[in-house]
Parts: C-alpha cells; structure tokens; sequence
C-alpha cells in the first residue's frame, strides 16, 4: 500500500466517523445489497497448511467490495457512506 493510499483511506474514515452511525436495520439492509452484488468478494488468506483445500491459507468470508476496495461490515455502519455504485 502506498503512503498516498493510506493517507486517503484516514481521510475517508475522519469523513465517515463525522457523519456518525447508522442504525442496525439500515447497516443489515445495506449488507444483505452487497451481498448480492457480483462486486462483493472474499479474499485469500496465506497461511498454514489447509488440508481441507489443499493448499496454503483459507479463503475469508466475503468482506471486500471490488469495484471501491472497502471492508464492507464496517463500512455500511457508517451514515455518511455510501455505495460507489449506487447500489445503497
């Protein structure tokens, strides 16, 4: 991740935690339209040795929006936030 990168991210969260939180109906609503959304991913995970896939590491449970690169159950607590998709 680049200094720039990160920097951005800081500023986007300062943004968000202004704007305060969501109730918990409007962050499951929020979650159950990403869960649709073909943008919504799970991510490989290195580590030891999973004999269950044969390989090394696991796959997360979807987390991870594609098309904005956000962590998704944190994200969509947010009030500010919003789907750069305008999906919600």
């Amino acid at each position: 991740m680049s200094t720039g990168t990160f920097v951005n991210g800081v500023i986007e969260i300062a943004r968000l935690a202004a704007g305060g939180f969501t109730s918990d109906e409007i962050a499951t609503t929020r979650i159950d339209i990403c869960n649709q959304c073909p943008e919504y991913v799970s991510q490989y995970v290195g580590g030891e040795w999973n004999p269950a896939t044969g390989q090394y590491g696991v796959w997360t449970e979807k987390n991870t929006c594609n098309h904005c690169g956000c962590r998704m159950p944190w994200k969509v607590k947010f009030a500010a936030a919003d789907c750069p998709l305008g999906k919600w």
